[in-house]
């Protein structure tokens, strides 16, 4: 017999709450639901170490925020948070300036050099990942939009692609702009003349 997903849930809230073992009482799902007790009893013991000591319950089930490790090879849209990154583990900063859904030389370079196993094995290694989209036809947050905007003219972006390279205290290294084919033995070499 299978057990409903929906049923899951509802007996992940229970047992969560303390209040699964009172609950069960039915003899066709009691193997069933003490194995997912378990699960769900291994699970909420394996987030809560992760949570800070201090944590509440509830607060202990909030997704964390990716560890400084857990980012690599990763590209993630808020640039204070990979400045702050850069900074922490001495790794350069690399910005992506592109128009991901519109912009054919961003779509090539992405699919020819960024989703790569060798650029991905190198900046998971070597760079903290920031990608600045500039789209027409997604949707995108303001407070994204205004970000992006900023640090477009605050690097002096003209067109799309451009690549920005930042050191681990946020100085410009160097800048690509269109598309390079070459582009992961140039940033090999920015990073390892550091």
């Amino acid at each position: 017999m299978r057990f409903p997903s929906f049923l899951l849930g509802v007996c992940a809230g229970w047992c969560l709450f303390g209040g699964f073992e009172s609950a069960v009482q039915a003899d066709p799902l009691e193997g069933v639901s003490r194995t997912v007790g378990t699960q769900f009893d291994e699970a909420l013991q394996t987030v809560s170490m992760a949570a800070p000591a201090a944590a509440t319950p509830a607060l202990a089930l909030e997704t964390p925020r990716p560890s400084p490790s857990s980012l690599g090879g990763e590209w993630i849209e808020d640039f204070e948070v990979a400045k702050a990154l850069g900074a922490a583990q001495g790794r350069h900063v690399l910005l992506d300036f592109t128009g991901s859904d519109w912009c054919g030389f961003c779509i090539k370079l992405d699919r020819e050099v960024f989703e790569k196993p060798d650029f991905k094995a190198f900046s998971a290694q070597n760079l903290v990942l920031v990608k600045l989209d500039f789209p027409r036809n997604k949707a995108q947050g303001q407070k994204t939009k205004t970000q992006n905007a900023s640090l477009r003219q605050k690097f002096r972006v003209e067109g799309f692609p451009t690549i920005v390279l930042l050191d681990s205290s946020g100085r410009e290294v160097k800048r690509w702009s269109g598309f390079k084919a070459s582009l992961l033995n140039e940033l090999k070499s920015a990073v390892s003349s550091r």
